[in-house]
């Protein structure tokens, strides 16, 4: 636990579970998958092996609807380079606030700003940006802070995917942007093309976020999020034509 402690050297994925059952386990495993192995980690874990650790850590609980975060990490001696790629995990298991959500007030968190490169996309354990945005959110009365990338372009929330709509078009800014790449994003992003939107990941200037008819978020715990406001300029729903 030293370097996921000292070094942020860890990933992780948090994943809601409804009536006793794991939602969306195979986006979930394959991005750490592919996480991990961007990262250099080893392991042999497996699909069955991570159900079987999330269904135990939730049993344990006795939680039928729960939030459980699965923490893979480099489980090796030295300073910034490891001795060596051998991984562990451990499972934690929280109550999961079923408050709804119905809408968000949101402004831009400016004192930084996201990097755009290949690490952008994990879920690891270095979170100080999101930390310093969310104390930043908190200090001015907001829901949730808006992320911009290093060429101050959207990015994402605190601890979710955007989307804006325009005309029935749907936008979130693409992978390349910085955001870290959502299991709700993804999943969400399906059931648009499959409910037949046009929707485009691609740059999205601030300029173009404020002119949207609608924007919301996405993350895998709540959901899907309207935005009821952004820096006191007012979003009108967005209702999907299928529910997702």
């Amino acid at each position: 636990m030293n370097r996921a402690f000292i070094y942020g050297d860890l990933l992780f994925e948090t994943i809601r579970v409804t009536d006793g059952i794991p939602q969306l386990m195979n986006l979930h495993f394959n991005r750490l998958l592919q996480s991990a192995k961007l990262l250099k980690f080893e392991t042999d874990l497996t699909m069955e092996v991570f159900v079987q650790a999330l269904q135990q850590s939730v049993a344990e609980s006795k939680l039928q609807d729960a939030r459980v975060r699965f923490v893979l990490h480099r489980d090796a001696d030295g300073f910034y380079t490891p001795q060596h790629h051998k991984t562990h995990y451990f499972v934690e298991t929280f109550k999961l606030d079923t408050t709804p959500v119905v809408s968000l007030n949101m402004g831009i968190y400016t004192d930084n700003y996201k990097s755009c490169n290949e690490l952008s996309s994990i879920k690891s354990g270095n979170a100080l940006l999101y930390v310093m945005a969310g104390i930043f959110a908190k200090e001015r009365g907001w829901d949730d802070a808006i992320l911009l990338n290093e060429h101050g372009c959207l990015c994402e929330a605190t601890s979710s995917n955007i989307f804006m709509v325009k005309q029935e078009r749907v936008f979130t800014p693409a992978l390349t942007e910085g955001c870290v790449a959502g299991v709700m994003r993804a999943h969400t992003l399906e059931k648009l093309r499959h409910a037949d939107y046009e929707v485009h990941e691609t740059v999205i200037t601030m300029e173009q976020l404020m002119d949207a008819d609608a924007v919301f978020l996405t993350n895998a715990i709540r959901g899907v999020i309207h935005v009821s406001a952004i820096e006191g300029k007012s979003f009108q729903s967005f209702t999907l034509k299928s529910s997702i």
